[in-house]
């Protein structure tokens, strides 16, 4: 039996062909908030604090503030699908971690007690070395009324220079 058999959010959504269906969001966007992580356009990468302070510390220092550990993005919307488009900077492939471990992003549904649940997850294969394209379709079972606006949070990877992001929402939504 496959995993994803066993659990839906664990299936790898290789890129829908609707593509057009979406609107395209560069992050960072003003329609995005960014948590843990900046853009840094000098280096062309998402980074946790100033590189060129990193710099001045270490070179060990400089390459893990280039990780997107803890980089978190929020937004709200009514779409029933999100697509997500990275590309990488650097991809850390680690013997003792999968993919989605060290690569993968999830997408939490927040809820106004404070409470996430897990919307799904973006799985990169173990060869997208430059990147990859994926998206998920959200369950439906909790909203009243299907356009409900809905709050979520996506968490970056663990391990990775993500040196472009993209988020796509279906048109209009």
């Amino acid at each position: 039996m496959r995993f994803e058999e066993i659990d839906k959010n664990m299936a790898i959504n290789n890129v829908d062909e609707q593509g057009s269906l979406y609107d395209i969001y560069s992050i960072p966007d003003k329609n995005f908030d960014l948590y843990g992580v900046s853009y840094d356009d000098n280096i062309k990468a998402f980074t946790r604090f100033d590189n060129n302070i990193a710099k001045q510390i270490n070179e060990s220092v400089e390459y893990l503030s280039r990780l997107t550990t803890g980089g978190r993005i929020r937004f709200t919307t009514n779409s029933h699908k999100v697509k997500l488009i990275v590309k990488w900077k650097t991809k850390q492939k680690m013997a003792q971690m999968s993919s989605f471990g060290s690569s993968g992003f999830t997408l939490f549904q927040n809820y106004e007690d404070g409470k996430y649940q897990l919307a799904g997850v973006f799985i990169p294969q173990y060869d997208a070395d430059e990147g990859f394209e994926s998206w998920i379709a959200i369950r439906d079972e909790n909203r009243k009324n299907k356009d409900d606006i809905r709050h979520y949070t996506l968490f970056m990877p663990l391990y990775n220079e993500v040196k472009e992001l993209y988020i796509g929402l279906e048109k209009g939504s």
